[in-house]
C-alpha cells in the first residue's frame, strides 16, 4: 500500500504542491479571518477580504517558486495574472460567504466549504493561464 501512495504523490507532485500551498494559505486565510472578527470586530465580508489578499499574496511566492518552479523574471505579469484569477476566486468566494450568511450557515463552516470551490478554480485557471505554457501568449 504505502509504495502505491509514494507512487501516487510524485506522479501528482505538482497537485500536492499546490495543495500544500493552499492549505498553507487557507490557514492564513482562516487564522486571520478569526482573528478580524472575534477579536477586532471587523464585519465579516470585510475581514473576509482581507484575510483573502493577505493569502493570496503569500500563495502566489510559494507556487510560482515551490508548485511550478518557475524561475522566469516575468513577476509582474504573473502576479497580475495570479491576482486576476483570485480576484475572480475572491468574487466567488465573497459571493457564496454572503448567500451562506443569508441562509443561515456559521461563516467559519461557510468558509471551508467555499474554500474547496475556489481552490479548483484557481488551480486550473493558473496552471493553465497564470504559469502554463501559453503565459507569454496572452497578457
Amino acid at each position: 500500500m504505502w509504495p502505491y501512495f509514494v507512487k501516487l504523490i510524485y506522479k501528482h507532485k505538482k497537485i500536492v504542491k499546490f495543495s500544500v500551498v493552499g492549505f498553507t494559505g487557507a490557514a492564513i486565510d482562516f487564522g486571520l479571518l478569526a482573528l478580524l472578527v472575534e477579536v477586532f470586530a471587523w464585519p465579516v465580508l470585510l475581514a473576509n477580504t482581507c484575510s483573502f489578499i493577505v493569502a493570496l499574496v503569500n500563495n502566489f511566492w510559494l507556487n510560482k517558486f515551490w508548485t511550478w518552479r518557475d524561475k522566469s523574471d516575468r513577476h509582474v505579469r504573473q502576479f497580475v495574472k495570479f491576482s486576476l484569477t483570485s480576484v475572480a476566486g475572491l468574487a466567488i468566494n465573497t459571493g457564496l460567504m454572503w448567500l451562506s450568511l443569508k441562509i443561515g450557515l456559521y461563516y467559519l463552516l461557510a468558509k471551508f466549504f467555499i474554500s474547496i470551490i475556489v481552490a479548483f478554480w484557481n488551480y486550473l485557471v493558473n496552471n493553465f493561464w497564470t504559469f502554463g505554457r501559453a503565459q507569454d501568449k496572452t497578457l
